[in-house]
């Protein structure tokens, strides 16, 4: 859709999300907020991303957007790779590049979306995007999902969850050699400037702990992790904090230099290695409604692996 108009003399002054609400009364202010931001509104011709940005005269705005509602979503490059399943729960690995499912500011293709395409009954609730939803894993994380199919199972698998009693393995590659290799990292992590931040006075606990399978020379490394709590970002955040940032993760490991002496395979695959190289890729948990342990894996995708062999297993 394409809006464009000249403001009045009454909204001098005023901010610009406020004047774009006043004009487009039947768009909320919060996705408002979020057209401006996301460099979708012209002032005079000029890209404003400040949705306070003050009107100081009388412009022409000009807002170019897409109703991400009614978009059609692209599945078609996504594959269900189902591990589990059963009438009550699903497990599948996911892809990268996916989210676990929608938000109101974001529609990009989900998990959700995957598993409904292909007639998998999730449990409902009062949020339509989360259905079956009990945990997370960020866009570009691959790995084992847990979903649920019916309300029982979901409300087990969640307190579940909540009580860490859910065992959760990931595997990464990292920048660096951690010192020591084998460690339980015990924070707070709090949110700051649009990322996580480890504390140790402020935010929510968060324990990590990781062990060291393999290093090349003394750059790079491979790991298990094993999270007890399940904090937003927990991982990536933990890693950075002990200066070995996950290779390819794009809000975390900004500004790392390639050693001058590495071979140009090697930098080759880590420079075009555009995702974390993080992997969920073991879940142990009792079955909610059956009570027997169960325990699944998911095989690394096909990036990680290619990035792993040239780290480890060539050199």
């Amino acid at each position: 859709m394409h809006k464009k108009f000249l403001i009045q003399e009454i909204d001098i002054n005023k901010r610009l999300d406020i004047t774009i609400k006043k004009y487009l009364s039947k768009t909320s202010r919060s996705k408002v907020s979020n057209f401006i931001k996301g460099g979708h509104v012209k002032v005079d011709e000029e890209i404003i991303k400040n949705p306070s940005f003050i009107l100081k005269k009388i412009v022409m705005l000009e807002i170019l957007y897409v109703d991400l509602k009614q978009e059609e979503k692209d599945l078609s490059k996504y594959k269900l790779k189902i591990i589990f399943e059963d009438e009550n729960i699903i497990a599948v690995n996911k892809n990268a590049n996916l989210l676990t499912h929608c938000t109101p500011e974001n529609k990009s293709p989900s998990l959700v979306d995957l598993l409904l395409k292909n007639n998998i009954k999730l449990s409902s609730n009062n949020q339509s995007e989360k259905l079956g939803v009990v945990h997370r894993l960020d866009k570009d994380t691959t790995g084992i999902m847990l979903f649920a199919k019916t309300v029982k199972a979901q409300l087990k698998l969640v307190e579940s969850f909540k009580n860490r009693l859910i065992k959760k393995k990931y595997q990464t590659i990292v920048w660096g050699i951690p010192k020591p290799p084998q460690a339980i990292l015990k924070t707070r992590i709090k949110s700051f400037l649009n990322k996580k931040k480890v504390s140790f006075s402020q935010g929510r606990e968060a324990i990590t702990e990781y062990n060291t399978i393999k290093t090349y020379k003394n750059f790079f490394s491979f790991l298990d992790c094993y999270i007890v709590t399940g904090r937003t970002h927990q991982i990536r955040a933990h890693m950075l904090s002990i200066n070995c940032p996950i290779i390819g993760d794009q809000l975390y490991s900004r500004g790392r230099n390639l050693p001058e002496n590495l071979d140009e395979n090697v930098s080759q695959k880590i420079l075009n290695f555009n995702r974390q190289a993080l992997h969920a890729s073991e879940i142990n948990f009792t079955h909610p409604i059956t009570n027997k342990i169960i325990k699944l894996k998911a095989d690394m995708p096909k990036d990680m692996r290619v990035l792993s062999d040239e780290l480890f297993v060539k050199n």
